[in-house]
């Protein structure tokens, strides 16, 4: 009697797990569908913030450019002022 009503019980609780089951499988669908939408949110953003900094980038590449561009115009403002040709003869000294 024992095995029967072990298997009653057992084909009871099979039958409760059938109903439970799509219920929980919906539940679970429903959290990673929400867990995806959290991700794709975040990808998104972390998106944006790359395009972001790579126009920061592009402007600080640009801004160094312009910097070794007035580096190298006063090079060779120095280099003028330090040659010899550029140099005003000294005025001859008259008593």
């Amino acid at each position: 009697m024992e095995i029967k009503t072990g298997n009653l019980f057992h084909l009871e609780w099979m039958q409760l797990q059938s109903w439970v089951t799509p219920a929980q499988t919906q539940l679970i669908q429903l959290i990673q569908l929400t867990q995806l939408t959290q991700l794709q949110t975040q990808l998104t953003q972390l998106q944006t913030q790359l395009t972001q900094l790579q126009t920061q980038l592009t402007q600080l590449q640009t801004q160094l450019t312009q910097l070794q561009t007035g580096l190298t115009q006063l090079q060779t403002q120095l280099t003028q002022l330090q040659s010899p040709s550029s140099k005003p003869s000294s005025p001859s000294s008259k008593p």
